[in-house]
């Protein structure tokens, strides 16, 4: 139904915003030594969009046109890729774009982005979308 689609959709656009958030995190923290915050994310950041293979934790670019961005249910819940083995249901595409954003300090380069994903999806013969928005700061 619309309103399952819908609260399925908004935690998936969630769930991008989460993603990017860890990745950052590792970046910072776990990596010895500590590598650039945007470390991994390239294929992100604006214009292009990506999708994060959430089993492998790997960001890659993807189109929404060839539908390299398509995610469904696989047998644990977890969306993934669409046509993964064991993946059925509903369709949702997701893309995520990181945006640097200008410094209000000129000597402090990257140290802001802005991270839009969306999340489209048809149902009830219409095309539908979420996009929902975070920033993310370099600490350092």
């Amino acid at each position: 139904s619309l309103s399952i689609n819908r609260v399925i959709a908004a935690n998936l656009a969630q769930e991008g915003i989460e993603l990017i958030r860890a990745k950052i995190d590792f970046n910072l923290n776990d990596n010895v030594p500590a590598e650039p915050w945007l470390t991994g994310l390239d294929s992100c950041l604006s214009p292009a969009t990506c999708r994060v293979l959430v089993i492998t934790n790997e960001y890659e670019s993807c189109n929404l046109l060839n539908g390299s961005c398509n995610l469904q249910s696989n047998n644990e819940g977890l969306y993934v890729t669409a046509g993964e083995p064991g993946t059925s249901g509903q369709i949702f595409q997701r893309t995520i774009e990181i945006t640097v954003t200008q410094p209000i300090n000129p000597l402090l380069a990257n140290t802001e982005a802005k991270v839009t994903v969306k999340v489209y999806w048809w149902d009830k013969n219409q095309n539908r979308d979420i996009s929902l928005n975070a920033y993310v700061y370099n600490p350092i």
